[in-house]
This record gives C-alpha cells, structure tokens and sequence, in this order.
C-alpha cells in the first residue's frame, strides 16, 4: 500500500498559497504573510517527506525530522492564533473611534501580529517536549511524525488550545460585525478613503478567511480528539512522571503502513489534510480576487515579455488608438506607498465618530 498522491496534492496547496502572497507582500499584510508561511511551510515539509519515505521507513535524516516535527506541531497553534489575531486588528477598526496610520500603530500592530505568528507558536512547540515520549516516528509514505503521549495532559495542549484560540476568534468576530451592521454606512465611507488600504471586498475577505479558519479549527479539534481516542483503543495513559512518559524520549519508532490499523493511518492523514484544507480555504477567499489577478498578469508579463507586444497588439480599438498595457503598479500599490508615508511620520487619523456625525446630519429632512 502507498500514498502516492500525498507529494502531488502537497506541493499544489504549496502553489495555490504562494500565488496571491504577493499582493499582500506589497501591502505590508504581516498577519496574512505570516498564516500563508506557515501553511506553505508545514505542506512543503510533509511534500518533502513523502518523497524521502515513499517506500521505506529508513533514518536518514534525524535533524531534519527533529525540527520538521516541531514545525507540524506549532503549525497546530499557529494557524488559528493568527486567525484570531486577524479578527482581532479587524475588530479594531470596527470599534475604535480613530484609525491611525501612526508609525507608532503600524509598529505595535507587528508585534502584536509577531506574537500570536510566531512567539505562541514557539512556546507551544517548546511545551510539546512535555508530552513527547518518543524522539519521532517514521511512517512509510508519509514520512516523520510527532508523537504524543496520550494522555489527559495531550488532549489539553492538540485539542483545548487550539479550542480556545478559535473561542478568542469567535469573541473578535462578533464585536466586528456586530460594529460592521450598527455602523455600515460609515464603514461605507472608510472603505472610499483608499489610503488606509482596505476597501468593502478586502475587508469581507479578511473576516471569511479569518472566520473560516476558526470553525475549521474546532471540527479539527474534535475530530483529531476523536480519532487519536481510537488510535488509541478508546483509553487514555496516565502520566505519574516525567521518567515515566520519558524513558524512550530517545527512540526513533519506524512504521510499515501494513503494520497500522484504520484508526492510526486515519489520525496521521488527519493530520496531513489539516494544512491542505486551509490552503484551500486561503485560495478561495484570496486567489481569485482582482487585485490577484493583477498581479498574475504582471507576473506573466514579467515572465514572458514578448505577451506584452501582443495584448497591445490586440487591444487597438477600431477608432485607431492604441490602448497600451501599463507597466506601472496598479492603484492599490499606489495606496500602499501612501500607507508607507504614514508610517514615516507623516500620520493621519480618520475620526469616524464625525462621519456617523455627518451622516445622520445629511439624513435630517430639510
């Protein structure tokens, strides 16, 4: 038995993630990049491993599995954390009375994304040792795999966590849209003001994305408790000791497919198709969006510069003028170097308690 579309359908959800990071690269969208490397990271690494393991179950690179393990791990924390933290700077500009655009703001909101990106990820791979009674395992055609001592400890940090991440992110979401309805006709208004960036389609993309991730955290959540539950013949450990659960911490588990059962092969593919299913989810909400296809055309025109004297060719309308296709950025880029000036000092604040002003003014009846 082997799985041999695990390499293939790896590497097309690296692919279909990397294809709308550019956009968001020019942007300055720290959360998003940060989602979309850890996605690509932990479905290159698992595109990696099937092709080292496809057949066998040899050692042949300990560190590599070492660090990769942790990885897929962290990926488990980092994915709805820094979906909770999109939700939350979302949920800022839907209920804070000023949107600034201060040096000071833009820096703080880094942070705040570095956080929940990559120090919560950090922290809950370094308590993963707490758990671990095994170095790693190796599977055949999947390649290596954490390993978890299942226990009442184990179900706290792979299943309650990540739980509680997404229970944060339902928190955010709520406050945004509840701010969303009572104010719409302001957000109206902020979404015309193309300096700060975000426009109607952008903002409802973000909360899609955001949301989605987060329900699909909680099915995985109970659906991965599940399934390791019968892996596990439905019973849990104890854990008297850290001797206990680590006596083989150094042992290195090499498993033939034909030696797991349903349950056991279906807890690892659950694993896999974790990070298969957000970059699905990431491609939906962002890779057919226009500022994407934008951005496909400028790649393809850099790529093949001689398509460029053809689309001119093409695009010369029957009154003899020639509609050229420009190499400049598009308006959105233009929007992002205002941002970029903000962010150099040059802040501006946009009072949305004076456009609800407004707005109700214009509405009184003459």
């Amino acid at each position: 038995m082997s799985l041999v579309a695990i390499p293939i359908i790896s590497i097309i959800a690296v692919i279909i993630t990397i294809l709308p990071c550019s956009w968001h690269y020019r942007v300055g969208n720290t959360n998003i990049l940060i989602l979309t490397v850890w996605i690509i990271g932990v479905n290159f690494i698992y595109f990696i491993n099937s092709i080292i393991w496809h057949d066998n179950v040899d050692i042949h690179t300990p560190v590599w599995c070492d660090i990769t393990t942790k990885l897929v791990i962290g990926a488990n924390i980092a994915i709805p954390a820094t979906a909770a933290c999109l939700l939350r700077n979302l949920s800022g500009i839907a209920t804070a009375s000023v949107v600034s655009t201060s040096r000071k703001d833009m820096r703080k909101k880094l942070y705040l994304d570095l956080t929940y990106g990559v120090v919560v990820p950090i922290i809950y791979m370094a308590l993963h040792v707490v758990i671990q009674d095994r170095r790693f395992n190796i599977i055949e055609g999947i390649g290596c795999m954490p390993v978890i001592w299942p226990s009442w400890l184990s179900l706290v940090h792979t299943s309650l966590l990540p739980f509680i991440c997404a229970i944060v992110a339902a928190y955010y979401s709520f406050k945004t849209f509840r701010a969303f309805y009572k104010y719409r006709e302001t957000f109206m208004d902020l979404f015309k003001m193309k300096k700060y960036g975000l426009t109607k389609s952008k903002f409802i993309r973000l909360i899609g994305l955001a949301m989605t991730i987060f329900i699909l955290t909680i099915v995985a959540a109970v659906v991965q408790l599940v399934v390791n539950l019968q892996a596990n013949s439905g019973r849990l450990l104890p854990y008297k000791s850290w001797d206990q659960v680590h006596v083989y911490f150094s042992k290195i588990y090499q498993v033939k497919l034909s030696e797991l059962n349903e349950h056991q092969l279906g807890a690892n593919i659950a694993s896999w198709l974790l990070p298969i299913i957000t970059a699905i989810i990431f491609f939906f909400f962002f890779g057919f969006a226009e500022e994407s296809r934008k951005e496909y055309v400028r790649c393809l025109l850099f790529c093949f510069p001689f398509l460029r004297a053809r689309l001119q060719r093409s695009t010369i309308p029957n009154n003899g003028h020639v509609s050229t296709i420009s190499s400049s950025p598009s308006q959105d880029y233009d929007d992002f170097d205002k941002l970029k000036d903000c962010s150099r000092g040059q802040s501006e604040e946009y009072e949305l308690p004076v456009l609800r002003a407004s707005y109700l003014e214009s509405r009184k009846p003459t």
